[in-house]
């Protein structure tokens, strides 16, 4: 789980720090990214703090992951999130 939530916490710190210049829509992701990161690196200490024994700690770090990764495909679907290079 820390190693996977790396990427989407530094993207989510960013567009929300660049927050003057970005549209509401990716804003909006930045911030969903920023609080299912959170979630998850607490969700992977309480797992480590369990020594792996809560299954309760796995399913909430498991869930934000996931809609971390719903939200990426989205915003890419949907073009939100700029994933082209210059044209």
């Amino acid at each position: 789980m820390l190693l996977f939530i790396f990427r989407p916490v530094v993207v989510g710190l960013a567009y929300t720090a660049e927050w003057r210049f970005e549209s509401a829509l990716l804003l909006a992701c930045g911030v969903v990214w920023t609080v299912t990161g959170s979630i998850t690196v607490v969700a992977a200490l309480w797992l480590l703090w369990s020594r792996g024994r809560s299954r309760r700690a796995l399913a909430v770090g498991g869930s934000a992951i996931v809609a971390s990764g719903a939200l990426f495909a989205t915003a890419a679907a949907t073009h939100v999130l700029p994933c082209g290079g210059p044209s």
